[in-house]
């Protein structure tokens, strides 16, 4: 994943803690990412905390969007 530019991962209601988990595990070594977005998916706080984490680790990111779907 080391020459991964860009992840885009959008209303895809399975993506849960444990995938987002995973994901941004991985792309912590993604060191050309210049863009991420990943929103409408089903994950919660630990979601977002990981990829947080991760995105903070890309010197070469310039855009960025992380949400999810919030149910009522």
């Amino acid at each position: 994943m080391s020459n991964l530019q860009g992840i885009w991962v959008a209303d895809n209601q399975y993506i849960t803690d444990t995938g987002a988990v995973a994901l941004a595990n991985a792309i912590g070594i993604a060191g050309k990412m210049t863009e991420f977005f990943v929103y409408g998916t089903n994950m919660k706080q630990e979601g977002i905390d990981a990829f947080v984490t991760a995105i903070r680790k890309l010197p070469h990111l310039r855009k960025a969007m992380l949400g999810r779907v919030h149910k009522g």
